[in-house]
């Protein structure tokens, strides 16, 4: 403890205090009083200049709405009282303080947006009369903050530092009251969200387009895809709401671009289903109107320029690709010459007996020129296919070789019975066949309606989906203020 005490006196005694320091603040501080202004006459006022040198912007939270900056602030004014030579003392005083200021966010144009803050200086004791409050003179002697010395922020960029002298009057007091305030004019750096936000949050949505190329049958990939872009559209909501405060007052251009894609790719996955909807339906339990028909399969195709395999669309309307048939009416009559149909043998008695049989059962009824057909006609069948022309001349060939059969006078042989008995049950096969293989042609191709209905409903909301995500990036674009990557 002794020598503790001894250390400390031997310190003491090194230690020595600025002379000139204590001889001025006693010659000048001795008698001073802090509660009188500093002015010869107390009816003149006392004119005080303010400078600000702004140094740096520390923080700018848009949630609690503060600034923290890195600033001095310089008072100037004459006391008569605080005069001294200062080859006598050789002293200089500076103040350095710093500040925290409280600003109004506005995040109507975020992540483009402009803040501007400001620090407000008056007094709330003396008037006009008794201190005038003035802006401290700059290098260009323009009402501003000094910025000299200012550090760039990766965040915000300084685009002006301008300060304000008004006089204001209360309704309390007649006398004028003068007030000085410093503003901060900062545009925030969008390279961040540029790259970050709005360049990925684009790409995802125009993922969404890509569902409506794939094919309508692929139902697990197109719910899916659309399912994983609905997804990471809201994670960057989430990520865009965490970023600006919470408020009432106005909603942020970026917060109405993310709600206009959620809505954008929710709706596309719910048409997406309503696709996929159209396109697994069956003719047994949905009915493909006519008007549906008109508006998916010959409108739509029509106004988007579709193709289709054997049809054209002109006008809104789907004509089938098909050629018309040309008949000969004296052609139909070749049916007189048929052969056998095994081609085994030959000789004069195959030869007479295929001409006996045929004599009674091959005499097919040949459409001719009558008086149901019009002068100018022709020989030529435009009205009809083949294919009808030649069963109704069937039907006609049955019932005649029938009835002479039936109304001979000598006694019909047991072989052409056969033949004809054997052709009509084969016959009545062929027309059961036939109209299962109709129905199953007629199913076939409402199906195939559908699928091509689905088809260009797909292509349809592909052109509609197309132009709001478009206007959607041109208004983000078009609405933003500017775009500073600097």
């Amino acid at each position: 403890m002794i020598y503790r005490l001894i250390l400390v006196s031997i310190l003491l005694a090194l230690v020595d205090a600025s002379k000139e320091e204590g001889e001025l603040i006693e010659t000048l501080i001795g008698n001073y009083s802090t509660l009188v202004r500093p002015v010869p006459d107390p009816a003149l006022p006392l004119t005080v200049y303010i400078k600000v040198h702004l140094q740096q912007i520390i923080t700018l939270d848009m949630k609690d709405q503060t600034m923290e900056m890195n600033a001095w602030i310089r008072y100037e004014w004459n006391d008569y009282q605080l005069r001294w030579n200062p080859e006598d003392f050789g002293l200089q005083f500076k103040l350095k303080s710093g500040n925290i200021t409280s600003i109004r966010v506005d995040i109507t144009w975020f992540p483009f947006d402009e803040q501007l803050c400001y620090m407000h200086f008056s007094s709330w004791t003396y008037h006009r009369g008794a201190i005038d409050l003035q802006l401290g003179s700059s290098r260009d002697h323009k009402p501003a903050m000094d910025i000299s010395t200012f550090v760039k922020n990766g965040q915000w960029h300084l685009v002006n530092a301008p300060s304000y002298r008004e006089e204001t009057v209360y309704t309390c007091c007649p006398e004028v009251y003068p007030f000085v305030r410093f503003y901060v004019h900062l545009r925030r750096r969008t390279l961040f969200y540029i790259f970050n936000v709005i360049i990925p949050s684009i790409i995802i949505t125009l993922m969404t387009l890509i569902t409506f190329i794939l094919p309508p049958h692929d139902m697990s990939e197109k719910i899916g895809h659309q399912t994983t872009v609905v997804l990471s559209v809201s994670f960057f909501l989430t990520v865009i709401s965490e970023m600006i405060p919470r408020t009432s007052e106005s909603v942020p251009l970026l917060g109405i671009f993310f709600c206009t894609v959620t809505c954008i790719v929710s709706s596309s996955a719910a048409f997406t289903i309503m696709v996929l909807n159209m396109r697994y339906r069956q003719p047994g339990n949905h009915f493909f109107s006519a008007s549906f028909r008109r508006v998916f399969c010959e409108f739509l195709p029509w106004l988007m320029m579709m193709k289709r395999p054997g049809h054209k669309f002109r006008k809104g309307k789907a004509n089938k690709d098909k050629p018309s048939e040309v008949i000969c009416v004296k052609c139909t009559d070749d049916y007189a010459n048929i052969i056998d149909a095994t081609g085994n043998g030959s000789g004069p008695e195959k030869a007479e007996k295929t001409k006996s049989l045929f004599h009674v059962l091959a005499r097919v009824p040949a459409a001719r020129l009558s008086l149901e057909r019009k002068v100018g006609q022709g020989i030529f069948h435009r009205d009809g296919s083949v294919k009808s022309i030649k069963e109704l001349q069937r039907d006609k060939f049955v019932s005649k070789t029938y009835n002479e059969i039936k109304n001979a006078k000598d006694e019909p042989t047991m072989v052409g019975f056969s033949i004809l008995e054997a052709y009509m049950a084969i016959s009545r096969k062929v027309e059961y066949l036939r109209s299962i293989h109709k129905k199953k042609k007629i199913r076939q191709h409402l199906q195939e309606e559908w699928k091509f209905a689905a088809m260009v409903f797909d292509r349809f909301l592909l052109f509609i989906f197309t132009v709001q995500i478009t206007v959607s990036v041109m208004g983000l674009i078009y609405f933003a203020p500017y775009f500073d990557a600097v």
